[in-house]
């Protein structure tokens, strides 16, 4: 059964905990106490980099939770054992082929076995991913299944949705930082008057408390149509952008953009419309909002860690780049963006050990020792350099990107200065 705990999975997650620590800088995770013992439960999480987001929900959780995915990855006969394993079920979607949509009853019913026998089922309300924060409107997968697994059992299962928000401070790159937090749970058993009564009605009713569970515990921003005037602002809020890469960011992102909300609409529709004549020229200089943030000049400690650190990198570089560099020449064409760290994490994960074993068994030897154990020693070690080396090149990369973007941004100073006045004038005044 998918369900059951698997020693074989359990030890496959180690390592994959262990290679995702090392691909990101910070993992922060809140709400773990709200995820119930010994009750069936559905994770409900917002969907926005690819494969990446189950694996921030799986990996944060000590539990073997059963995912749902889009069916069209099932297609190969060598991918369904291996998905199989991974306790990876389909879903059917009409774009598989209206007659296809008949094969979610057996998706549906093995599902519910799974939360018969009080364990965890995971999917994503969304439906699909897209690389921008704010949620979108929610389908209705994971009410269909709770309600259908409650009604079974008359209401008596004491199923929980678990809503779960993720935050990356970016996509793409190596040594990026994310937060994953769990709401309190929703009690499927409170709606079962309101089922008898109206069914239909009953499923919109746990999909609208889905999302306002999801909401709070993500950075949503909500003015779709003025998102990247937004983010601009949200770049050079400075309360906001001295608490980067600490676990008190999000919940700082969260609280401007509620303020920023909160502000009549005649101050707002002002600095939107000023943050949209910024946009223009960053846009003319081939820049985008988030290179506001990057524009901050680097710390002393920045420059000597570079110069203290080159030895290190130099040392993992060659093995390192053996697993980097494949990736690259996949994701540079990819239609979908989204799926970039994805890519970047795959071959981090399968290709990491055959580079470090390469180096460690054939290479180390022919150097250092013909030592069966200072091969292994160096086999492990180079997990650890490989993961600082990807560090250091991120932060090389992110040095340099300042001096390039410095130079270009000189010119907007004065727009850049006066906008960033009005903003927190504007804020102050509605603090008032």
């Amino acid at each position: 059964m998918i369900h059951q705990t698997s020693k074989l999975y359990a030890l496959f997650k180690r390592y994959v905990k262990f290679t995702h620590r090392l691909f990101y800088k910070k993992i922060y995770v809140s709400g773990l106490e709200n995820i119930p013992v010994g009750d069936p439960v559905i994770f409900g999480p917002n969907h926005q980099n690819a494969l990446m987001d189950p694996l921030a929900v799986l990996l944060t959780t000590p539990l073997q939770p059963v995912f749902l995915a889009r069916a069209d990855i099932f297609k190969s006969s060598i991918n369904r054992p291996v998905l199989r394993f991974l306790k990876i079920l389909p879903v059917y979607r009409v774009r598989d082929g209206i007659k296809s949509l008949g094969n979610n009853d057996s998706t549906f019913n093995e599902s519910i076995g799974v939360l018969e026998a009080k364990k965890q089922l995971a999917l994503f309300p969304e439906a699909r991913h897209h690389g921008q924060n704010f949620l979108l409107p929610l389908k209705k997968g994971i009410p269909r299944i709770a309600l259908m697994a409650e009604e079974k059992h008359n209401f008596n299962l004491n199923l929980k949705i678990v809503p779960v928000g993720i935050h990356y401070s970016n996509y793409f790159g190596f040594k990026a930082d994310i937060w994953v937090n769990y709401g309190k749970p929703i009690l499927v058993d409170e709606l079962k008057t309101s089922y008898a009564e109206n069914p239909q009605q009953t499923h919109i009713i746990l999909r609208d408390k889905i999302a306002e569970g999801i909401k709070p515990l993500m950075l949503n921003i909500e003015d779709t149509e003025r998102y990247n005037e937004t983010e601009l602002l949200l770049n050079l809020e400075e309360t906001v952008q001295n608490k980067k890469h600490t676990r008190d960011y999000l919940r700082s992102a969260q609280t401007f953009i509620r303020n920023l909300s909160d502000l009549s609409t005649e101050k707002k529709d002002t600095l939107l419309s000023d943050a949209n004549l910024l946009l223009e020229k960053l846009k003319n200089l081939s820049l985008g909002p988030s290179d506001l943030s990057v524009s901050n000049k680097p710390r002393f400690l920045t420059y000597l860690e570079l110069i203290l650190g080159l030895p290190l990198c130099i040392a993992g570089y060659l093995p390192t780049r053996l697993f980097t560099v494949p990736p690259w020449f996949l994701y540079r064409n990819l239609k979908d963006r989204q799926f970039e760290s994805s890519y970047k994490y795959m071959f981090m994960l399968l290709g990491a050990p055959v580079s470090y074993a390469l180096f460690a068994f054939v290479i180390s030897p022919l150097i250092l020792s013909s030592d069966i154990w200072i091969s292994i020693l160096v086999f492990f070690a180079l997990f650890f350099i490989g993961s600082y080396t990807l560090r250091y090149l991120n932060l090389l990369k992110t040095t340099w990107r300042y001096f390039l973007i410095s130079r270009k941004i000189t010119v907007l100073k004065v727009d850049i200065n006066n906008l960033k006045s009005q903003l927190k004038i504007s804020l102050s005044e509605r603090q008032e």
